[in-house]
């Protein structure tokens, strides 16, 4: 058995949590087996685990609690995808195994089908749940009833005997250290919100919040799951305990001392160059008298200067050490469940939290976040998993619901999507393209600020709304759009190829280009599925809505970007601005501009074909990114201008939606 496959971690991929339903959780796993007794639950409440678990959704859906109910439950029970369950019981009809029976216990009293029958009896014991330790168990509890009519002498030999040749195909160790698996095989340690390396106090204040009020002793302290913890202890590390951890493992065992030594050389290699880095607990004879600093406090020395107080670091770096440095510290496998990583963290320091946690395969981490650089990590890494939490109502009661996103992350891939551009924030805006979310972006900013002149309340309202947070702009990259289903879930039919957006992203407003009219009956579908949050534009493509003087600013200033060819022609710019009509649904702007392209008298190339400096072949803007961010840069410096009629429309329209779903 390789390395990874000792640690559980590298095995769990399923875990059942007692009380799920009791405290308003619902899953959407199930699983069905002919002849399985409805008082068995193979159900399980967690599905498609790895190493790295991140819990995403939008705000108060549930994921915090979802996240403090683990660390609280016992957590028993398992399944492995690479040796499951549902192996260990198959494997007991296996034709060999029949045969093996048949010929050496058979005569001294036991039945040719005693495995069907185990099998059977699994299937039909009256139990709320089945395990690895179970199956094995009640083998041997059946083994030994049916040799109850064999004399005493053979007795404790043949169920002994039956026990191995029944198990036979089980001889894999993985099976065996499956069977070892209890809730004793983790410690736990919870990292809430509130934390950091500045201790406030001698008293752990963020310890005593926390406390208060999540794991209040009357009601949570006496019922919940330590695992492996010493005494039974709730772990919650604030960051306030890192002096008294440190000093701990530098004064401890050798193993102890190599594991600050391991994380001294991470940081050396993430973070500064692999200059010689040393985390120092100093003791109080060794304090500043300068700086009157206390015995809590952790120095670092960094190459050959002046050990620092860890305080004087930068916000970011404190936080990453700070969510990472136990894993370190902690050599016993260990379940972290971490609050929002991402808090005080920009994105370089984002992907180092994960590096981190790599280098510590024996552990597990679950985490709760917003942030979309962990959620597209879940596409570059095996061993990083999204769970999607998000609220339902059921028979008029609000339901957490917790599903696995193994199954949307291909399907996001093939399609070229990032995952968090679908998977997080409370609401999506569906664009065609990157220009598209670029354009929007400027002119939701303009909307605001005219708005401060009649509705200031609502302005301010509407500034506090953050993208990727409150909501987010989700690229379908144009004809793509047909690899999506708008209806709801179970309208989408079994045998579809297509994937069910609202599966994905619940509030969906869709804005498509008006050029997909003549694309046969897409429109009256996204109108039949989508309703009001079907934004179809009057014109042809979102540039079209450009106000007029952006575009020719714009085309003026790209002008002078061409080369040489452009000797041979000539453009009136202010021709353009008094006589051209951009708002069109057949014609891009493209193709617009080039109408006003005259070849010159004395051109060196006349009578060549014309070029085309504008036009792109669908008659949209050449170089549409470039142009896009032309027009944007004007209209955030160069000029004053104003929102058309129909871009206001377009804005209230999206702000309205990001309003409904932020109430």
């Amino acid at each position: 058995m390789s390395d990874d496959l000792q640690n559980y971690s590298q095995l769990i991929n399923k875990i059942r949590i007692p009380n799920f339903s009791n405290e308003g959780f619902k899953s959407n796993i199930s699983y069905t087996r002919p002849g399985v007794s409805e008082d068995i639950d193979w159900n399980w409440q967690l599905e498609n685990l790895r190493p790295i678990n991140l819990f995403i959704g939008p705000n108060n859906s549930g994921k915090s609690r979802l996240l403090r109910l683990i660390f609280t439950s016992n957590l028993n029970s398992i399944d492995s995808d690479t040796f499951s369950v549902w192996d260990a019981i198959d494997s007991l009809l296996d034709d060999q195994l029949d045969h093996l029976l048949k010929s050496n216990l058979v005569n001294n009293g036991f039945s040719s089908r005693l495995a069907s029958k185990i099998r059977q009896d699994i299937y039909t014991n009256h139990t709320s749940e089945t395990n690895y330790s179970h199956i094995h168990h009640l083998a041997e509890s059946l083994a030994n009833q049916n040799s109850t009519h064999v004399n005493a002498p053979l007795r404790t030999k043949y169920s002994k005997e039956f026990v191995a040749a029944l198990f036979h195909t089980l001889e894999n160790p993985l099976f065996d250290f499956l069977c070892q698996y209890s809730d004793r095989s983790f410690r736990k340690t919870y990292i809430p919100l509130l934390r950091g390396l500045r201790t406030l106090s001698d008293t752990d204040v963020y310890l005593n919040r926390t406390r208060s009020d999540y794991f209040n002793v009357t009601n949570m302290m006496s019922k919940a799951n330590t695992g492996a913890n010493p005494d039974d202890e709730i772990s919650i590390f604030t960051g306030h305990s890192l002096y008294r951890d440190l000093t701990r493992a530098l004064l401890g065992n050798h193993q102890l001392r190599q594991s600050v030594r391991d994380y001294e050389t991470f940081l050396s290699q993430q973070f500064f160059e692999n200059e010689e880095i040393a985390l120092v607990p100093r003791l109080s004879s060794d304090s500043d008298p300068e700086t009157n600093s206390d015995n809590n406090v952790v120095y670092m020395k960094i190459g050959d200067k002046a050990e620092r107080p860890i305080y004087d670091l930068g916000d970011g770096l404190q936080t990453v050490i700070m969510l990472t440095v136990q894993a370190f510290l902690n050599e016993e496998p260990t379940m972290f469940f971490i609050e929002e990583p991402e808090q005080n963290v920009h994105a370089g320091l984002q992907r180092a939290i994960i590096e981190a946690f790599r280098l510590r395969p024996q552990h597990m981490y679950f985490m709760t976040t917003h942030s979309n650089h962990f959620i597209d990590m879940a596409q570059e890494f095996d061993d990083v998993s999204l769970q999607r939490v998000h609220q339902e109502v059921n028979d008029g009661k609000e339901v957490t619901v917790v599903e696995s996103s193994e199954a949307n992350m291909s399907i996001l891939q093939s399609l070229g999507v990032r995952a968090s551009s679908v998977l997080t924030a409370n609401c999506s805006i569906w664009v065609e393209g990157v220009t598209d979310k670029l354009y929007l972006r400027t002119y939701l900013a303009k909307f605001i600020q005219e708005l401060e002149l009649t509705d200031k309340p609502r302005a301010d309202k509407l500034k506090r709304y953050q993208e990727n947070l409150h909501y987010i702009f989700t690229e379908y990259q144009g004809s793509n759009i047909t690899h999506w289903a708008f209806n709801d879930d179970d309208d989408v039919d079994a045998g579809s190829t297509q994937t069910p957006a609202k599966k994905l992203s619940q509030n969906i407003l869709l804005i498509a280009d008006g050029d997909i009219r003549t694309s046969g009956n897409r429109v009256k579908k996204l109108e039949k599925a989508l309703e009001s949050n079907f934004y179809l534009l009057d014109w042809k493509e979102i540039e079209n809505y450009i106000p007029k003087e952006i575009i020719v600013k714009t085309a003026e200033k790209r002008w002078e970007t061409f080369n040489s060819d452009k000797n041979d022609y000539q453009i009136i710019f202010p021709n353009i601005l008094a006589n051209a009509n951009f708002e069109q649904k057949d014609s891009g702007i493209g193709k617009i501009l080039e109408l006003y392209m005259k070849i010159k008298k004395d051109a060196e190339g006349k009578g060549t074909a014309k070029r085309k400096f504008y036009e792109a072949d669908n008659g949209s803007i050449k170089d549409k990114v470039r142009f896009c961010e032309t027009a944007i840069d004007i209209m955030t410096t160069d000029i004053d201008w104003e929102l058309t009629d129909k871009l206001n429309d377009m804005c209230e329209k999206i702000c309205s939606h990001i309003e409904t779903h932020n109430k």
